[in-house]
């Protein structure tokens, strides 16, 4: 066999290893697998939140979403001297806004006013109809933190200089992409924050196996086109859920406010590398930590001293500008 007929072999042989791996190999993941994925990421499992009482100090208020919806919120003051600032609360999903009261405790005490309040169909919040809310952000919340902040900034008593935001899980996604839209939000704190694609893509991955026996070969798609069909698979789920996914990293990456990322070192829901990609997509500064111990949102749980220092610390040294001197 000469030289040339065995190079001529081994270049037929790298193109059908390329068809294969680039051309043939979608397509198959596209055409066998796509129904179970839409399947399973509409099905994560996801953690109950926690529930707590209601603050006996609490000033109740209310305010409308730019699509017509009322929602449930509570007024905390805070337990200073002085006032420094004011602080708006996100909740997890399938919490409500009483979840502020143990993390926001200790902001407090340092001077923070707190602004809580239940996304749609949860707590005391008007409910969409047929509308059932999953892991992933859809227009609904990212609306409902929009209308907060911009009550925030309405009331006789708002904070000249904007508030600050804290969000939770989804929550914590919402907070961002709602700083991404509000300039007047001076900082943002979130614990478990998670970008929806590059989730979707992890849960794709970890549960592929279970799935498929083709997982080894799926596994060399390029991560571009996987992508793709994460984002493709929302969106043909939309009809069915009644709502629209928010695409957040593209918020993600206009949001310039400082940033404090706290994540669980041991979080199995979304692994602490989520955070990383979180904090590359972020164009302001960013500060990151990964509380030891701590499962997802359990990280308060853990480390509670730590949690709150830390939240007080950054949120007193990213304010715009000394307090105002009144609604103190």
């Amino acid at each position: 066999m000469t030289l040339s007929l065995v190079l001529t072999y081994l270049l037929w042989a790298a193109l059908g290893f390329v068809a294969c791996n680039v051309i043939f190999s979608p397509l198959i993941f596209r055409v066998l697998y796509m129904h179970l994925c839409a399947r399973v990421l509409e099905e994560v499992p996801w953690l109950q939140a926690k529930t707590f009482p209601a603050a006996p100090d609490a000033e109740p208020c209310e305010f409308r979403t730019a699509d017509g919806i009322t929602l449930a919120g509570s007024y905390l003051r805070h337990q200073a001297e002085h006032r420094v600032g004011v602080l708006l609360f996100c909740h997890e999903m399938t919490g409500d806004r009483w979840l502020a009261v143990p993390y926001t405790v200790e902001l407090r005490k340092a001077g923070f006013d707190v602004l809580t309040f239940d996304f749609r169909n949860h707590g005391e919040s008007q409910a969409v109809p047929q509308y059932e809310p999953i892991p992933w952000l859809s227009e609904y919340e990212l609306h409902d933190v929009q209308a907060a902040v911009d009550y925030a900034c309405s009331r006789p008593d708002a904070d000249p200089r904007g508030p600050i935001m804290f969000g939770i899980s989804r929550g914590g996604a919402a907070a961002l992409c709602a700083a991404a839209t509000r300039p007047a939000v001076q900082a943002v704190a979130t614990d478990g924050a998670f970008p929806t694609v590059p989730m979707m893509l992890y849960y794709l991955m970890r549960f592929m196996s279970i799935y498929t026996v083709m997982a080894p070969i799926y596994r060399r798609i390029p991560r571009i086109y996987l992508s793709f069909l994460m984002w493709w698979t929302l969106r043909q789920a939309e009809p069915r859920r009644h709502c629209r996914f928010v695409k957040v990293e593209n918020y993600f990456r206009k949001v310039r406010q400082p940033c404090l990322l706290i994540h669980g070192e041991l979080d199995s829901h979304i692994p602490p590398s989520i955070m990383q990609e979180v904090r590359g997509m972020l164009r302001g500064p960013v500060e990151c930590w990964l509380a030891p111990k701590a499962r997802h949102n359990q990280a308060l749980w853990q480390n509670e001293t730590e949690y709150h220092r830390r939240l007080v610390d950054f949120f007193l040294r990213h304010l715009s500008n000394p307090p105002p001197t009144s609604h103190t």
